[in-house]
């Protein structure tokens, strides 16, 4: 340690206070659709099966 320096103290994290919330995890329409399209690239959902399905997702 330098002669008349003190070590920097850890960056202190945000904690959500009244008025804020965490990011949503899981929400959204984003979401929503990459949780359809994961099985229909596997091949688990036809288009018909997707596509109605997307229509179903809210668009915000």
């Amino acid at each position: 340690m330098i002669r008349g320096t003190r070590p920097r103290p850890a960056p202190r994290r945000r904690r959500p206070g009244p008025g804020r919330s965490p990011a949503p995890t899981g929400t959204g329409r984003v979401s929503r659709l990459t949780q359809l399209a994961d099985p229909k690239a596997q091949g688990l959902l036809t288009d018909e099966e997707f596509a109605t399905e997307r229509a179903r997702v809210p668009r915000s």
